[in-house]
């Protein structure tokens, strides 16, 4: 199947939980090439291992990504537009619960989860918007989704 006919899709966070169960769903169909984001490499590449493992019919690559950190984020744009070209979904699904480490200050968790949980997703959003509009003009409709988790919200941060 070419990239054309494919559905590309970028999960953050995809490594484990949400994530990795929505990759591992998409992949039963093989018109859908997942990008699997992942901050850590080596998680990633075992992820992506685990789901090549289990013969599904889609296909899925690891993007490592830390949406804390601008510069990542950058850098992974770059790799899926050599790539690629274009997305055609985009997952915001990492996040964190800013409770580790507890030795740290409420000021440091709670500005490391708000990095992490909405300005983080807000720059992926702008940084790939770019990627998304090119499906557009392919004739596909460009989809962001963003998942919000319990372990996310405020009141888990104190």
């Amino acid at each position: 199947m070419s990239s054309t006919d494919q559905t590309i899709v970028l999960i953050t966070g995809a490594n484990g939980g949400i994530g990795f169960s929505l990759v591992t769903q998409l992949l039963e169909n093989a018109k859908y090439l997942v990008l699997l984001g992942s901050r850590s490499a080596e998680k990633g590449e075992a992820a992506v291992k685990q789901l090549q493992g289990k013969g599904l019919p889609g296909k899925v690559e690891l993007v490592q990504i830390d949406v804390s950190d601008e510069t990542s984020i950058l850098k992974a744009k770059d790799v899926v537009e050599e790539k690629y070209g274009r997305i055609d979904a985009l997952v915001n699904n990492a996040a964190i619960t800013g409770e580790a480490p507890a030795s740290s200050s409420l000021a440091t968790r709670m500005t490391s989860a708000f990095l992490t949980n909405a300005t983080g997703p807000a720059i992926i959003v702008e940084t790939f918007a770019p990627l998304l509009a090119k499906s557009a003009q392919m004739g596909k409709t460009p989809r962001i989704l963003n998942v919000s988790k319990q372990t996310g919200a405020w009141g888990q941060a104190y």
